[in-house]
């Protein structure tokens, strides 16, 4: 019998949710239709400047220093070298 009652429960809570949902999509519908199209102005006058492109960094200036990398990896390259090693050690006693 407990069963049921969990049923009633989920039963419960999705309806409350579809409900919820439901609200949702009505306000942002709502929210839609208030909000007044944009429309581009046309303009015939011609821009006074010149149109440039934005100034993009080189590589030297983009790159993050990479101070610390050599030493960890080389920290990282001993670890892993001697767990390896003592597998295959392991691997031969055992």
């Amino acid at each position: 019998m407990p069963q049921k009652k969990s049923h009633r429960v989920a039963s419960r809570q999705a309806a409350a949710s579809r409900e919820r949902k439901k609200i949702k999509r009505a306000q942002t519908s709502q929210q839609r239709a208030t909000d007044a199209p944009v429309t581009p102005i046309p303009t015939d006058i011609a821009p006074s400047e010149p149109v440039t492109p934005p100034v993009t960094k080189t590589v030297q200036e983009v790159a993050p220093s990479f101070k610390y990398i050599i030493t960890d990896l080389r920290k990282i390259g001993i670890i892993a070298g001697s767990a390896i090693i003592i597998l295959i050690i392991l691997g031969f006693i055992l």
